[in-house]
């Protein structure tokens, strides 16, 4: 009888254990290329990672093939973290501050550490791996803690207990790999590749945890291995049907209507609309092609092109091209992208997330840009690291901004008073990125019988030389009106070479050499210089003079 219960409990077990696998393996269906890829895969053997915020230039992908690299498994990407599954969440907190957690099989307690990552984008995700690689360890030593182990201290102690920590680390990794492989955490043949890690890296941790991303500075060797089905065979899904080539007039109307639309086709030709989960190829249509996970090819047609996921390759069209993002091209009047795009936007209207690229357009709106953003109107809600040029450009930051208006958020601003030989006084503003700026002034000539109300617009170059010093290269145009009237009598264009020095207090010096040619309504309006200045055309209706001057000014930084 006996025997007879303890067969009927073990069945009821193996029961019980197939049905919470297939419960966890539900979240893992979720139609994104990265899961699918791993369909072929054993499912209880893979680690779910969850990205829910990272640095723009911080790749998910990358990251998720590092972690799986150093903790020897297959690592999946996932919308949520499956119960019951081992499984890391990744969360930005701003900036390039990220927090990692891992939680492992069964009910096991989440253990987590947040850094900040590099600014290089495969540093950081090494850095990420071996924090990935160093939770998994930590989780298996609180899992020996709970047996009987002594527990591990808080990152509060004081700090005289991480000398008594570090000896004492060494010890403890022994009892723990063999409870890590029991949980069928790692293959039999890594576990004292993966034993000797944690004696030079997760003591150190343990005992100072913000000092988890040094490791970054020596990276890993990365060993040989076989390269991912979802590597090989990016554009795929395992729950789609292939198929070679398909014509539809409207969706469920043509070579769909016996196949149904949950096909990948290699050729496509749609009349109205046509909509498939995929393209693998060639997509023609004369109105609508929709794809619902991904295209990876050429589509092209007169309406729009509409895919619910990523694209690889083309997207041309006379009206829409939209795709949640983008390593390629869209060509089109309004090209969307939701996510980031690693290729160019060519259209009317260009708006997308991160762009490492271009976008051309006459209005190109993005997030953070590296590249060019060429067009009338150019906006990047992040840095720009690149070049943006138009008439107007907005960013966050900006290296490079060329136009009539730039403005910056986070770039420099400048108030400055000057003066020069001519008498005229002016007080502006001079505003842009890194290397470019703008200057924007008003101001009166003291000198003379009569008082003049002058405008002034220039662009200009920046050097920066050190902390306290710069030299600006300047383009400026100045326009003289009488008073009250406003009547123009003079119109000045000046090239000026001035070098700034910060003195204190925020308040600056700067003083250069320059050469101004005006154009007037009459020799007495042109006689501005306090010297002899020389003609330049002495036929023109209007009498034009040049000669050599100088600026002097204070700024305030």
């Amino acid at each position: 009888m006996n025997r007879n219960d303890a067969a009927t409990r073990a069945s009821r077990a193996i029961l019980l254990a197939l049905r919470v696998s297939l419960l966890a393996a539900g979240p893992l269906a979720v139609p994104t290329y990265s899961l699918a890829a791993h369909a072929e895969e054993p499912t209880g053997s893979a680690v779910v990672l969850v990205v829910e915020g990272l640095p723009w230039d911080v790749d998910p992908e990358a990251v998720r093939a590092a972690i799986g690299r150093e903790i020897g498994k297959t690592v999946v990407l996932s919308g949520a973290a499956p119960a019951g599954k081992a499984s890391f969440v990744l969360r930005g907190e701003g900036g390039r501050r990220v927090k990692l957690t891992y939680r492992a099989d069964g009910e096991g307690a989440i253990v987590g550490r947040t850094i900040d990552l590099p600014d290089d984008a495969e540093r950081a995700a090494d850095t990420l791996a071996l924090l990935a690689g160093n939770l998994a360890r930590d989780e298996a030593a609180e899992l020996a803690a709970l047996l009987g182990k002594r527990s591990e201290d808080k990152p509060t102690a004081a700090p005289s207990e991480p000398p008594e920590e570090t000896p004492s680390e060494a010890p403890s990794e022994a009892p723990v790999e063999p409870p890590a492989a029991e949980k069928n955490e790692l293959p039999a043949q890594e576990v004292p590749a993966k034993a000797a890690a944690p004696k030079s890296e997760s003591a150190p941790r343990k005992a100072t945890p913000a000092r988890a991303p040094a490791p970054a500075d020596e990276p890993p060797t990365t060993p040989t291995r076989t390269p991912s089905l979802e590597e090989l065979a990016p554009c795929w899904r395992h729950d789609a049907t292939q198929f070679f080539a398909g014509a539809n007039a409207l969706p469920r109307i043509g070579t769909s209507t016996r196949r149904g639309s949950n096909v990948v086709h290699n050729l496509s030709a749609n009349f109205l609309a046509g909509y498939g989960t995929g393209l693998d190829g060639f997509e023609l249509g004369l109105g609508l092609n929709i794809e619902r996970e991904f295209a990876c090819g050429a589509q092209l047609t007169a309406l729009a092109n509409i895919v619910a996921g990523p694209v690889r390759g083309v997207q041309v069209a006379a009206g829409l091209n939209f795709a949640s993002s983008l390593r390629g091209l869209q060509m089109g009047s309004i090209d969307i992208v939701a996510g980031p795009v690693k290729g160019v936007q060519m259209g009317a209207l260009d708006i997308a997330g991160d762009v490492v690229g271009a976008q051309l357009g006459v209005l190109n709106i993005a997030g953070a840009v590296s590249g060019i953003q060429l067009g009338v109107v150019n906006v990047a809600t992040s840095p720009v690291k690149g070049v943006q040029i138009g008439l107007v450009n907005y960013a966050d930051r900006s290296t490079f901004s060329f136009g009539l208006l730039n403005i910056v958020r986070r770039g420099r601003l400048h108030i400055d008073l000057w003066g020069q030989e001519t008498g005229i006084v002016m007080a502006g503003i001079e505003h842009g990125g890194d290397y470019i700026h703008n200057i924007y002034g008003i101001g009166t000539r003291v000198v003379g019988a009569e008082r003049r109300l002058v405008f002034s617009l220039g662009l200009g170059g920046h050097v920066q030389l050190s902390k306290r010093f710069s030299v600006d290269v300047d383009l400026l145009g100045y326009s003289l009106h009488e008073t009250p009237s406003l009547a123009p009598t003079a119109f000045l264009a000046q090239a000026r070479v001035v070098a700034a020095l910060e003195i204190g207090a925020r308040l600056g010096v700067f003083a250069g050499p320059s050469y101004t040619v005006v154009n007037a309504r009459s020799v007495e309006d042109a006689l501005l210089a306090p010297y002899d200045s020389g003609s330049l055309d002495l036929t023109a209706p209007s009498p034009v003079f040049g000669w050599p001057g100088v600026t002097i000014g204070l700024r305030t930084f």
